[in-house]
Order: structure tokens, then sequence, then C-alpha cells
């Protein structure tokens, strides 16, 4: 009989541990990732959602720093045009965050990394 009850909690914690670390792959904001980045120039970005995705968050470049784009971005809106801060080194890799508006470390996605021209 222990042997039995010592099985049943191994599966369950198993599952449970499966939905855990599979959970933020399924559900989740996907920023898309741009190409034909321009410093100092309008830059549209792209995102899907699904249902359980923040109503709203903040956009941000980032490098070794991370310049703010624009902030309560509404999700349901799937696209928004920023403005790239003008003298961004075209020799380092960025990428765009997705945030909580009211605390810049917590990040809901990200792109993969991307070049900026100038």
């Amino acid at each position: 009989m222990l042997s039995w009850t010592s099985s049943m909690n191994n599966r369950m914690f198993a599952q449970l541990l499966l939905t855990v670390v599979t959970l933020p792959l399924v559900a989740a904001l996907t920023l898309v990732t741009p190409s034909a980045a321009v410093s100092g120039q309008p830059l549209t970005l792209v995102w899907t959602t699904v249902a359980g995705d923040p109503p709203a968050f903040g956009l941000g470049v980032v490098n070794s720093v991370t310049y703010d784009l624009e902030n309560n971005v509404e999700t349901a809106l799937l696209s928004t045009t920023v403005t790239l801060p003008a003298g961004l080194d075209p020799t380092h890799s960025y990428i765009i965050q997705a945030v909580d508006p009211s605390d810049s470390g917590i990040v809901y996605a990200q792109t993969e990394p991307f070049t900026i021209s100038v």
C-alpha cells in the first residue's frame, strides 16, 4: 500500500510540474521581432495576444540600457508605432520588451534580438 501511495504522489507531482512549466508557453503575449529598425525613426511594433493577457503594458528597447518607448499600450490594439531613440549604436543587438506598466521588472514578452541601422 505504501508503494502505491508513493507512486501516485510522484505522478501527481510530475503532472503538476508539467502544467506549471508549460502554462507560460501556452498563453502569453507575443511580440513580433521588428525588421528594418532605424535609430531616431518611427517603428511599428506588432504582437499577438490570448485571453488572460494583461489589458495594457509598457514598451522599452533594451541593450545594456533600457529606453522607455511607450507606457500603457492597450493590448487589444495589436500594434503601435513608436519612435526609437536617436543615437542607438548600430554595432549592438537590441530587444523590445513588453513590461508591466507599473513595474518594468515584470517582463510579459520580448522580441528576439535585432539590429538597428542609422
